[in-house]
């Protein structure tokens, strides 16, 4: 029916690794062209200050509106590579079989918490829609970064949901410090 899933071992399916690759490549691609913009904008903001006495008009408004992509284009990698902040407090106290538990149930938790937060997102996206609501200076639509925030929550419930039925740790696999697919 399909390839045999790999959970013990280090060769992911070939699947996985298309799936790693693709979110990798797009994901990483739009967070790198985001952080570019923040990382112009703020010097261009300085210069402007300083040379012209004048700053970039609503540089607050786009500073946060591209931190906020970059942190919701973000969240899908961290979770498919696992790499999300995590305590280790009862795990060593814990018998290994209890352990497995444990971890599905935490990985359940994230996922359901994921879906409400894309549930909630969506529908706050289709009302700002209806509104056509826009930021005050630069009148930006807020729809498109509320939409992202809820359609980046609902890939990584779905990224969360595949680990938990393959039984795999993480999607994106780390290797000599680069990140491998």
């Amino acid at each position: 029916m399909g390839e045999p899933l790999s959970a013990g071992t280090d060769e992911p399916p070939a699947r996985v690794v298309l799936l790693g690759l693709w979110l990798r490549r797009l994901l990483g691609t739009l967070s790198a062209l985001v952080l570019s913009a923040l990382m112009l904008l703020i010097p261009v903001d300085a210069l402007g200050r300083v040379l012209f006495s004048t700053p970039v008009p609503g540089r607050e408004t786009m500073s946060a509106y591209l931190l906020a992509a970059l942190i919701f284009l973000g969240l899908p990698l961290v979770t498919a590579k696992a790499g999300h902040v995590t305590l280790r407090l009862l795990e060593t106290r814990l018998p290994p079989g209890l352990r497995r538990y444990q971890e599905q149930s935490v990985g359940l938790l994230g996922t359901l918490a994921f879906a409400t937060l894309s549930g909630l997102l969506w529908q706050h996206a289709m009302h700002i829609r209806e509104l056509q609501d826009t930021t005050a200076v630069l009148q930006l639509p807020f729809f498109w970064l509320v939409l992202l925030m809820a359609l980046s929550s609902g890939l990584s419930a779905a990224l969360l949901a595949l680990m938990l039925l393959t039984g795999r740790r993480h999607l994106i696999v780390q290797d000599n410090d680069d990140y491998q697919a």
